[in-house]
């Protein structure tokens, strides 16, 4: 994966989301009676998401727009943890699904790792880059990396 990668993804919408139940139709109603403009209820003409970026280089400058809506402020999260299960498949190197600043944790699942005969061995050492992890040694195995 190249350094200039920019993943955008959005948060899944709730099932709701853009759904009027009876419930909402008759809340709707009722203000509508009692002279009101009813809210916009369970999010029917107006949602709000959440969009998350993440950037393989800190260095790299974007710019983010929408074509429907609007964005709200901007909010920055350092700190952020993502657990990924990396399956290992007689792999030396394995790509992230997003990027990587260092391992915080790291456990492979079921606690056993198997080479090409099936059988169980030590879990070899990895490196982790900022797109891909890199085994010491050819394994099969799944592993939790934080």
């Amino acid at each position: 994966m190249a350094r200039d990668t920019l993943i955008i993804e959005q948060e899944q919408p709730g099932q709701a989301d853009g759904y009027l139940s009876r419930a909402g139709m008759y809340l709707s109603i009722m203000a509508l009676i009692n002279g009101e403009m009813p809210e916009d209820p369970e999010c029917v003409n107006e949602c709000t998401t959440t969009l998350y970026v993440y950037r393989f280089d800190l260095a790299l400058a974007y710019r983010l727009a929408v074509s429907h809506g609007s964005l709200g402020p901007l909010e920055r999260e350092d700190d952020l943890y993502y657990t990924e299960k990396i399956k290992v498949a007689m792999d030396d190197e394995v790509r992230l699904k997003y990027p990587s600043w260092g391992v915080v944790e790291s456990r492979w699942i079921g606690d056993q790792v198997w080479d090409q005969d099936g059988s169980t061995i030590a879990a070899p050492a990895f490196v982790a880059d900022v797109d891909k992890l890199k085994f010491a040694a050819r394994v099969y195995g799944t592993l939790a990396v934080t």
